[in-house]
């Protein structure tokens, strides 16, 4: 593939080109490529409508404004605590400190189920681990 363009950084601050990863560990297959989403949000508006690019916005604010409610939920706040902290998340601003811990077994045992990670590997890292916790 030496004929192939590399899309560099400028190329793509320049075109609006992103680049779109999509795995399917159940299949063992994955994709990668790039896409025009345009440069700017005139540039999206300009692509895609006003209206699409509005319901773009909305869900995703929706998404993240129902994790920050989670969130505190989730670390003991009451259910009044947690609208409090939905009603006063404001889009872009990252909120910190309302995350629960993952279990790391727990976490490993998704990666299994996930298909990212073999029963066998995760033996292999458990006995590793076990190994270095007894010496």
């Amino acid at each position: 593939m030496a004929d192939e363009k590399q899309v560099t950084q400028a190329d793509s601050e320049a075109t609006g080109l992103v680049t779109i990863k999509a795995k399917a560990p159940k299949i063992g297959k994955e994709v990668e490529f790039k896409r025009d989403l345009g440069l700017n949000l005139k540039d999206a508006v300009k692509k895609y409508g006003e209206e699409v690019v509005f319901n773009y916005f909305q869900n995703e604010a929706i998404t993240r404004c129902q994790n920050v409610v989670r969130n505190a939920l989730m670390t003991g706040k009451t259910q009044e605590e947690a609208i409090k902290a939905g009603l006063e998340w404001k889009p872009g601003v990252v909120v910190r400190g309302t995350r629960t811990r993952k279990d790391p077994l727990d976490a490993l045992l998704q990666k299994v189920a996930m298909g990212e990670l073999s029963e066998e590997e995760l033996r292999k890292l458990l006995d590793e681990r076990l190994k270095q916790l007894s010496s």
